[in-house]
C-alpha cells in the first residue's frame, strides 16, 4: 500500500517511477506535495485500488502511466479533477472517459462496439441491431405457430424447422436484450461498463447467443444431410425416421447446451470468456489473445467451417445430381427453381459465416482490420442468418403458399357460409315477425266485430 504523504517533501521531484513495485493500493493524499511533478508512471504493477484523491495537489501531472495492471478494474469518476493531464495510458478505454481524453492523447485497448457514452457507437448499427432482432423473433415465432398448428406430411423435416425456428428466436432474445441495454445505458455508458459486462444478465445473453449459432449451425447440417440422402439415394431409404430425428435434435441441443455451458462454471481459464466486450460476444476477431481465445476458435470458427464446407460439398452433389435428372427426364422450371433455391441457401450461408472465419483466421495471423469490420461483422452478420432463416426454410417454399392459399380460400369459405346463414336466419325472423303481426291483426278485427274486445286486447 502507497500511504498518504509517502513523498512529501520532494518539492522539486519532475519524474516519478515505480514501474514493477508490488503496490496493490494507493490511499488519498499520496502524492501529496510533488507540485512540480509532470510524469507519473505506475505501469507493471499489481494495483487493484486507487482512492478518490490518490492524485490530489498534482497541479504539474501531464503524462500518467497505468497501464499493465491487470487487476485495476475501476476509478472513482473524479479522480482526475483538477489535474491538467494531456497523456493518460492505461487497459481500460472507460478510464480515457473518466479522464475526458481520446485519439492519441490517451493509449488504451480499443473497444470494438462501444465509445464512453453509448453501448452502441455506430448509430446505423443500433438501428440494425433493433430490425434484426425484432425480425428474428416476429419471423421465427410466425414459424413456430405455424408449425405448431399445421399438420405436415414431411413430419421429419417439420420437426427440424421447428427446431431450428427456436434456435433462431434465442437469437432474436440476444439482439433485443443488447439493444434493451443500450437504451438504458445510453449517454453514461462508461460508468458502468465493467459492471455490466461481469454482469448476470451479459453472461446469460453470451450463453443464449453460442446456444443459438450452435445449434442453428447443427440442426442445418443435419437437415443438409438428410436432404442429400433423399435426393442423391431416394432408393436406399436411409433417410431419417421421426424417431432418429427425435434423438439427433436431443444430441443437437445437448451439444450446443455444454459447449455455450462451460465457459460458466467457473474456471480462471474462462474468466473473461463472455466479458470481452459490451455485447457480450466472446468472438476471436482481434489479434489479442485473452484467456479463453483456443475455445473461441474452436466454437465459431473450427465447428462451424467445417460445418459449412460440409454444407457446402452436399449441396454441390445434390445440384448436380438435380441438373442430371433434368436432362434425363426433360422436366423444367420446376427442377431449376429447385437449382436456384439450393444455391441462394448456400450464398446466404456463404455471406454469414465466411466473413467471421476469414477475419478470425487473419486475427490469429497477427493481421488487424478496422474496429468498423468487427463490429458489423459481429452484431450484423452472424445474427443475419437466424433473420433469413424463417424466410428461406418456410416462408419462401411453395408447400407454405399452397398451405396459406388453403387456408386463405377455407376460411373465405367459412366467412361465406356464416354470411348466408345469418342472412337466411335475419330473412326467417322477419318472416316469422311480419307474419306474427298480420294473425295479431286479424285476430283483433274479429274480435272488435264480434263485440268481445277487452281492455287488455286493445
Amino acid at each position: 500500500m502507497l500511504q498518504s504523504g509517502t513523498f512529501q517533501g520532494l518539492i522539486s521531484l519532475s519524474e516519478l517511477n515505480l514501474i514493477g513495485n508490488p503496490i496493490e493500493e494507493i490511499e488519498e493524499e499520496a502524492f501529496s506535495g510533488l507540485k512540480q511533478l509532470t510524469k507519473l508512471d505506475l505501469s507493471n504493477m499489481t494495483l487493484s485500488t486507487i482512492s478518490s484523491g490518490a492524485f490530489r495537489g498534482m497541479d504539474s501531472l501531464t503524462e500518467l502511466y497505468l497501464n499493465n495492471n491487470k487487476h485495476l478494474q475501476q476509478l472513482p469518476l473524479d479522480i482526475f479533477d483538477n489535474i491538467p493531464l494531456t497523456y493518460l495510458a492505461t487497459d481500460k478505454f472507460e478510464f480515457c472517459c473518466i479522464a475526458k481524453l481520446s485519439g492519441t492523447n490517451c493509449s488504451a485497448p480499443t473497444d470494438l462496439f462501444s465509445s464512453c457514452n453509448d453501448l452502441m457507437a455506430n448509430l446505423t448499427l443500433y438501428v440494425c441491431i433493433w430490425i434484426l432482432g425484432s425480425i428474428a423473433l416476429v419471423g421465427n415465432a410466425f414459424v413456430l405457430m405455424w408449425r405448431l398448428k399445421t399438420k405436415s406430411d414431411n413430419k421429419v423435416h417439420s420437426l427440424l424447422l421447428l427446431n431450428l425456428a427456436i434456435a433462431d428466436f434465442l437469437m432474436g432474445i440476444y439482439l433485443i436484450i443488447i439493444a434493451g441495454v443500450d437504451v438504458f445505458y445510453r449517454g453514461r455508458y462508461f460508468i458502468y461498463n465493467d459492471s455490466w459486462k461481469h454482469s448476470p444478465l451479459c453472461q446469460f445473453s453470451g450463453f443464449v447467443s453460442t446456444i443459438s449459432s450452435e445449434a442453428s449451425v447443427f440442426i442445418l447440417t443435419i437437415m443438409t444431410v438428410d436432404r442429400y440422402v433423399t435426393i442423391v439415394h431416394p432408393f436406399k431409404h436411409i433417410g431419417l425416421s421421426v424417431r432418429g430425428t427425435y434423438v439427433a435434435l436431443f444430441v443437437t441441443w445437448f451439444v450446443a447446451f455444454i459447449l455455450a455451458g462451460v465457459p460458466l462454471i467457473g474456471i480462471d481459464y474462462f474468466k473473461e470468456f463472455y466479458a470481452r466486450s459490451g455485447v457480450c460476444l466472446p468472438l476471436q476477431l482481434t489479434s489479442n489473445k485473452p484467456t479463453g481465445w483456443e475455445y473461441s476458435v474452436f466454437l465459431f470458427l473450427g465447428l462451424n467451417f467445417a460445418s459449412f464446407m460440409l454444407i457446402f460439398f452436399l449441396y454441390l452433389v445434390m445440384f448436380f445430381k438435380i441438373q442430371k435428372t433434368r436432362q434425363k427426364s426433360g422436366a423444367g422450371s420446376a427442377v431449376a427453381s429447385i437449382g436456384s433455391r439450393m444455391v441462394f441457401i448456400v450464398l446466404t450461408d456463404f455471406s454469414c459465416w465466411i466473413p467471421i472465419i476469414i477475419i478470425g483466421i487473419a486475427s490469429l495471423l497477427g493481421m488487424e482490420a478496422s474496429p468498423t469490420v468487427y463490429a458489423w461483422i459481429a452484431v450484423f452478420v452472424l445474427p443475419l442468418n437466424s433473420a433469413l432463416n424463417p424466410i428461406l426454410y418456410t416462408i419462401s417454399t411453395a408447400n407454405f403458399r399452397r398451405k396459406l392459399r388453403g387456408s386463405v380460400r377455407s376460411y373465405s369459405r367459412k366467412s361465406r357460409a356464416m354470411g348466408i346463414t345469418e342472412q337466411s336466419s335475419i330473412e326467417s325472423k322477419s318472416t316469422t315477425t311480419s307474419h306474427s303481426r298480420s294473425t295479431g291483426s286479424a285476430n283483433g278485427k274479429s274480435k272488435l266485430l264480434n263485440g268481445a274486445t277487452r281492455e287488455s286486447d286493445v
